[in-house]
């Protein structure tokens, strides 16, 4: 369930990240689980060699964006942060 949260967070950054080339948007993507001990810990992300730029488009607030916005990733985790608890129940009682 903590994967598919990520991937929410994954798909709302790819509606709202600027776009020139499309080159940035081609790097938002979930990472797969990983699990160490008793911890879990599943992450999204964007840029690399392909978009080195991407915290800049993030996080540059005076830049104005002919499509798209800023905060592109962060306002994502925070529109699908405060669901992450609903889906821990929904999963523990389905089971899953």
């Amino acid at each position: 369930m903590l994967y598919q949260a990520v991937e929410q967070m994954a798909a709302l950054a790819v509606r709202r990240v600027p776009v020139d080339t499309g080159a940035l948007r081609s790097t938002i993507h979930a990472e797969p689980p990983k699990v160490s001990g008793t911890v879990a810990s599943v992450d999204f992300a964007c840029g690399g060699p392909a978009a080195s730029y991407a915290a800049v488009v993030e996080n540059d607030l005076t830049k104005r964006h002919k499509n798209g916005q800023a905060k592109f990733m962060s306002t994502s985790v925070d529109e699908v942060r405060p669901r992450i608890p609903g889906m821990v129940r929904r999963a523990l009682r389905e089971g899953k």
